[in-house]
């Protein structure tokens, strides 16, 4: 499990990359992101994209989606009053 203590901050952070035409079978992308619930890693992914971007920036767009994604799912899953039962009972 993961330890915070009553004065830790529970920001939700999240981190992507991608690498265009990362894959030298395929040409498709690689993409990456990490997610942070204060200073703790919470979540993070890394594979190839499904689609093939025609540009780095198309695969940068794919990859920070699906981060955001990922982050949005996390916030409807640990409202505030979660975040705050955890704070508590620190």
């Amino acid at each position: 499990g993961l330890w915070y203590t009553k004065d830790s901050g529970f920001e939700l952070t999240g981190f992507s990359d991608a690498d265009y035409a990362g894959c030298k079978d395929s040409f498709k992308s690689t993409f990456g992101g990490a997610q942070f619930l204060g200073e703790k890693l919470v979540s993070w992914s890394s594979k190839k994209q499904d689609c093939t971007a025609l540009s780095t920036a198309e695969a940068e767009y794919v990859s920070l989606s699906a981060c955001c994604a990922q982050v949005l799912w996390m916030r409807t899953h640990l409202s505030p009053k979660e975040l705050e039962r955890l704070a508590k009972s620190q």
